[in-house]
């Protein structure tokens, strides 16, 4: 069935520790969602300083000015918790000096696992709701194009927002036709 989707080895590794979606779909926060849908990608960015890429001449697609990441400590030890996307997410905001209410666009992980999806999602929920802000109307996640491709997934999610800062335009949203709990609560 995932002929041409990277080693069947790691593959079934990663289906053993986390099922993906029986369904052929990933539905990021979604009530219907039952799993990741497994893809391959690659992708290149060049960093550099902002002051040498303007003195160079060079094309700017977006700046990054701060940092998050959450990994494990969840309810399975390998979802990341609720807390852990919290931190994430204020701690990206905070180095970046940017309040969370300004936020028009949320390239989320939002991989389609019904535990993963649920910790970002409340997350999510915490954070923007802290400012008294809606949620962004723009939710956007790169596997929902081209599946969970592992480390070149974040990759590709980075592309996906350095772009759509770049055109300026908003790419298509999530397909959410049931919102889990947590998003179907958000104001």
């Amino acid at each position: 069935m995932w002929r041409g989707l990277g080693d069947a080895r790691a593959l079934a590794g990663a289906h053993a520790l986390k099922p993906w979606s029986a369904s052929g779909r990933s539905r990021a926060f979604d009530a219907a969602s039952d799993g990741a849908t497994p893809g391959e990608g690659a992708a290149c960015v060049v960093l550099k300083r902002l002051d040498d890429a303007l003195r160079d001449g060079d094309r700017v697609y977006a700046v990054i000015k701060g940092l998050g990441s959450a990994t494990g400590g969840g309810c399975d030890d390998i979802s990341p918790s609720i807390s852990a996307c919290v931190e994430s997410l204020r701690r990206a905001y905070d180095e970046a000096k940017v309040d969370a209410s300004t936020v028009g666009l949320l390239e989320c992980h939002a991989s389609g696992d019904p535990r993963e999806d649920k910790s970002e999602a409340s997350a999510l929920v915490e954070v923007f709701g802290a400012a008294e802000a809606e949620l962004p109307s723009a939710l956007s996640s790169a596997k929902s194009v081209i599946g969970h491709a592992g480390a070149a997934s974040g990759l590709a999610g980075l592309v996906k927002a350095a772009l759509a800062l770049y055109q300026e335009i908003l790419p298509p949203g999530l397909e959410i036709a049931s919102p889990i709990a947590p998003l179907a609560s958000a104001k």
